[in-house]
């Protein structure tokens, strides 16, 4: 838990932060970072109080807000994030390392203040860390790993070596244009009927969970990135990449091989074809696909043909 106060940042405050959010679902007594490109959320601050946030030097803040929260204009929002959130993870690390594993007579490694429902199948070789919640009925296969601040639901599969809750791919850079980890505190929430395929990953979410609605079904090979939201019955087939922040609707079928854009949004019912790149948004019950692979003649007669129609 974070606890501060912001007048030791800037004395005109006097209120305390406990915790982490971002501007897209804004909680009071938070802090978060705030780049341009994200801007137009500033609004989601209307309702709430309280908040501390870094912004880029020369954003446009009207009065109203400037009076309930502490704005930190800065160079590199994201960068000076990382440096007030560093203190509170790096005490959670040295809590972590006081706490003991044990090898089950199962076969599989468990951390301290697990929660495992009735008739839970885990096969030898799983790891499941500190503070996992795992409901009633389900079924966790060997190699699986199971990261700290994970809830699994009811009757789910998570299958051979699928990784949930690791570290997503967030990173802000220094002066030197270093890389610098922006802390993933926000965990996974699985809910009920969903289904994990071998080799999956399922990224932990920054400031809020990574989350998988009921019956979803994810095949092998799926890389799911930190802070997306995964609609009811979505079903996602082996290869599949989605970047961070990306919302998916519900009943959305994701074929093989399909690659997402980071915070894109995709509409209830929509299908995204063999290999699609997705980069912009897709409206319910849209269909985006992917052109076919073509011979190389084929693509010369194609240029060719574009040749012309520029010329005429």
């Amino acid at each position: 838990m974070i606890f501060f106060n912001v007048n030791q940042l800037d004395s005109s405050f006097n209120f305390t932060i406990e915790g982490i959010s971002n501007i897209q679902k804004p909680r009071e007594n938070t802090m978060m970072f705030v780049g341009r490109k994200l801007g137009k959320y500033l609004e989601n601050l209307e309702k709430v109080k309280e908040c501390l946030i870094f912004i880029d030097m020369g954003m446009n803040i009207n009065e109203g807000l400037r009076s309930k929260h502490c704005f930190i204009e800065t160079k590199n929002p994201a960068l000076d994030y990382i440096e007030a959130v560093k203190p509170f993870h790096d005490k959670h690390i040295e809590d972590l390392k006081n706490k003991k594993y044990t090898h089950t007579n199962g076969g599989y490694t468990i951390g301290e203040n697990v929660e495992i429902g009735e008739n839970v199948f885990i096969e030898p070789g799983c790891f499941i860390d500190h503070g996992v919640k795992i409901g009633c009925n389900t079924t966790i296969l060997s190699g699986a790993i199971i990261r700290g601040n994970v809830v699994i639901g009811n009757k789910c599969i998570i299958k051979e070596k699928a990784v949930i809750g690791s570290y997503g791919f967030t990173f802000a850079k220094d002066d030197e244009k270093n890389n610098k980890r922006i802390p993933s505190l926000g965990g996974v929430l699985i809910m009920d009927d969903v289904e994990i395929g071998s080799f999956a990953t399922v990224c932990s979410g920054t400031a809020y969970p990574t989350v998988i609605n009921d019956n979803v079904k994810i095949d092998d090979h799926v890389h799911i990135g930190h802070d997306v939201n995964i609609g009811k019955k979505v079903s996602i087939a082996a290869g599949t990449v989605i970047s961070g922040y990306v919302q998916i609707g519900e009943k959305v079928y994701i074929g093989a091989g399909a690659t997402i854009k980071n915070r894109i949004c995709i509409g209830d019912k929509a299908v995204i074809g063999l290999a699609a790149r997705v980069y912009k948004n897709v409206k319910e019950m849209q269909t985006v696909l992917n052109e076919p692979a073509v011979t190389l003649d084929q693509l010369a007669e194609r240029q060719v043909l574009m040749n012309r129609i520029k010329l005429g």
